[in-house]
């Protein structure tokens, strides 16, 4: 049922103490609830582009051109390079060269963190064609790097890096995980999510300052009492505790007014209207009053967007892909045990969706210090045509 309130209701909840932020409800667009997500009759099988043994693969992206980018953050031992070109028949390429994916540990690594990849999260092509590195920064999630934590802008017919925008102590801070992002062109604002803390972040690109946002709103904080469970069992952290999965899924709409949004511990999407989180002169509870509910997709670590408007979610709980409709409508797209843990889409030329499955539910802290994982890590495409 739709859930509703007032504006003036609303808008006393978020003035009052903190507190109050836990109990506030906001709008909710018409949903299903996860136990009534429709299925397609006919789930699309998903075909495997690249496999990858022994490096845990997050981020993926791909240029207009067809050119597909991965990434591989630095939580474990072993780690060769962050941020790698896919192309068919070879191993993974270190993108843009060595230099940049050099170990800290290389001598010939550039002494600065600003001039190598440290942790890097997410991989993002924009409408320009022009590729985009988030690095999160905190290897092995110890805290970030000082002067590490930023995004670096590519320009793909040189392969050289134009731009370095890092992110101070205030948007950035130690304990902080820049997950995702996505970008309006148009308006030259770019938009992230901290998975770490629990924050948006909002980036102006034309000044490169940034702030943070909605720091103290539920809707960027895992949903109080949810368990999280991958095909039933219930992930805990060795002290017994509940995974620190905060803010993570990001998604634009076509026309960069809406902006989309979730906890990975939760089901609920939300959605804002971006005018308002580029108006720096709102106060947080004013700025609350413009998010929404939106859809009950389920769990989901990345988003994803089609040429149609249509939303994608990754249904880490039971191996499957979700597709969200304009209207708030959720479907099943595609399900099955080789889509374990689908972590990030890229969307591509032929209306094609590449995601990458992780496997984070098979990490040893999860299972008393052991690995579980049974198959590589990968990148897979669906053609969106056969959903149709």
């Amino acid at each position: 049922m739709p859930l509703s309130l007032t504006r003036a209701a609303l808008l006393a909840a978020c003035l009052s103490a903190s507190a109050a932020f836990a109990q506030q409800e906001v709008p909710l667009a018409r949903t299903r609830p996860l136990g009534a997500i429709e299925t397609t009759r006919q789930g699309i099988k998903p075909v495997q582009v690249a496999a990858f043994p022994d490096q845990r693969v997050t981020g993926v992206t791909v240029s207009r051109q067809g050119r597909i980018f991965v990434n591989f953050p630095l939580w474990e031992d072993g780690h060769r390079e962050s941020v790698a070109e896919i192309v068919p028949g070879q191993a993974p390429r270190p993108y843009p060269n060595a230099t940049w994916n050099a170990a800290v540990t290389d001598p010939k690594a550039p002494a600065s963190p600003a001039e190598r990849f440290v942790c890097v999260q997410s991989v993002v092509v924009d409408d320009q064609d022009r590729l985009w590195v988030l690095d999160a920064a905190s290897p092995k999630f110890m805290g970030v790097v000082p002067g590490g934590a930023k995004l670096v802008q590519f320009a793909l017919a040189t392969n050289k890096a134009v731009r370095t925008i890092l992110f101070p102590d205030n948007v950035a801070p130690s304990k902080s995980y820049l997950n995702d992002v996505r970008f309006d062109t148009k308006r030259s604002f770019a938009y992230l999510t901290d998975s770490g803390t629990g924050a948006l972040v909002v980036l102006d690109l034309k000044t490169g300052k940034a702030r943070r946002v909605l720091e103290n709103h539920p809707s960027v904080h895992p949903e109080p009492g949810f368990d999280l469970a991958v095909n039933g069992y219930v992930l805990r952290e060795p002290d017994g505790k509940k995974p620190n999965f905060q803010a993570d899924g990001i998604e634009l709409s076509a026309d960069g007014n809406t902006l989309y949004y979730q906890a990975l511990r939760g089901r609920t999407m939300y959605r804002i209207g971006t005018e308002f989180l580029r108006n720096a002169a709102l106060s947080p509870a004013q700025l609350a009053t413009h998010v929404e509910k939106f859809a009950v997709p389920g769990a989901s670590d990345g988003y994803g967007r089609d040429a149609a408007g249509n939303l994608y979610t990754s249904g880490i709980e039971n191996n499957s892909i979700h597709r969200v409709t304009p209207a708030g409508l959720v479907s099943t797209i595609a399900q099955g045990p080789e889509i374990s843990w689908p972590d990030t889409f890229g969307y591509g030329p032929n209306n094609t969706l590449y995601f990458t499955t992780s496997q984070i539910q098979t990490l040893g802290k999860y299972h008393g210090g052991k690995s579980t994982r049974t198959q590589p890590y990968a990148l897979w495409k669906l053609d969106l045509n056969q959903a149709k």
